[in-house]
């Protein structure tokens, strides 16, 4: 038997022996991640737009804006969504929140805050290292 399940960190796991046997508990987020980059078992999903793009508008509350509204390569500052310096902070906690990538220098991440493309490339190539 193969067990498998989807975790809301975007990770989906085909569990080892230990865990189908009910002898491994795994706690979400940070231990979650750190988990799932040891195990070969698992499988980081694919980053959707859609699903990012949904954050950002729960995140910043844009109740006037649907998810189709945000063109992937749009700027996320300036004249695309209109997003400020306050509003970048609020992204990176998002990333530690939601996928367990941490950002500690603002000058290396900031590539990755250019467009939703930009950003569901970074987590994805973050989560998978």
């Amino acid at each position: 038997m193969n067990l498998r399940f989807f975790c809301p960190q975007n990770i989906y796991v085909t569990p080892p022996a230990a865990l189908r046997q009910g002898k491994l508990t795994v706690t979400p987020n940070r231990s979650l991640l750190k988990f799932a980059r040891r195990n070969p078992c698992v499988k980081f999903m694919p980053v959707s737009s859609i699903e990012l793009k949904k954050k950002i508008i729960d995140l910043f509350e844009l109740e006037d804006v649907t998810p189709d509204q945000i063109d992937d390569d749009a700027p996320l500052f300036g004249p695309g969504l209109g997003l400020d310096s306050i509003d970048a902070l609020e992204l990176v906690v998002l990333l530690e929140r939601d996928y367990g990538i941490v950002i500690k220098d603002m000058e290396s991440g900031r590539p990755a805050f250019q467009s939703v493309r930009t950003l569901a490339a970074f987590i994805e190539a973050h989560q998978s290292s």
